[in-house]
């Protein structure tokens, strides 16, 4: 998850057109579009590449505090998501910034609290962060 939401900050940086990243929740995938006209919208002329979490994997939202100390509403908050062709979504902007904060909650096994993974990502700077829960805290995995 991370990494893919790495590569979309990287490329709306690169090929210099903003890079939607919608959350498919039931599907458990992401779908990433390449924005080439920078209008925060699906056009039939962008490119649009789905990636499946990897095997086993899926959102999940946890019943306690996240990283940043409330409890999640949902798998994928944020306080400026957009809703693009029915997903939830974030705009990586050609700067390398991310149209709203996120959170990302993961997970191979609800039932397990040890499983939950998250992927938390600044607005202004679009950087990410990794955290995995160690049953009594969540650990920042990044440096």
């Amino acid at each position: 998850m991370r990494v893919q939401l790495q590569s979309a900050q990287r490329n709306a940086i690169t090929r210099q057109s903003n890079v939607i990243a919608s959350f498919d929740l039931a599907n458990n995938r992401l779908r990433m579009v390449q924005d080439y006209n920078n209008n925060d919208t699906l056009n039939t002329a962008d490119k649009v590449d789905f990636r499946h979490l990897e095997e086993g994997a899926q959102f999940a939202t946890p019943t306690w505090a996240g990283p940043n100390g409330t409890t999640p509403s949902a798998a994928v908050t944020g306080s400026n998501l957009r809703t693009v062709s029915g997903m939830k979504s974030v705009i990586f902007r050609r700067d390398g910034s991310a149209s709203s904060d996120l959170e990302v909650y993961v997970t191979t096994r609800p039932a397990v609290r040890e499983e939950y993974r998250a992927v938390i990502i600044a607005q202004s700077t679009g950087k990410s962060d990794l955290y995995k829960w160690n049953g009594k805290a969540w650990i920042r995995m990044t440096q």
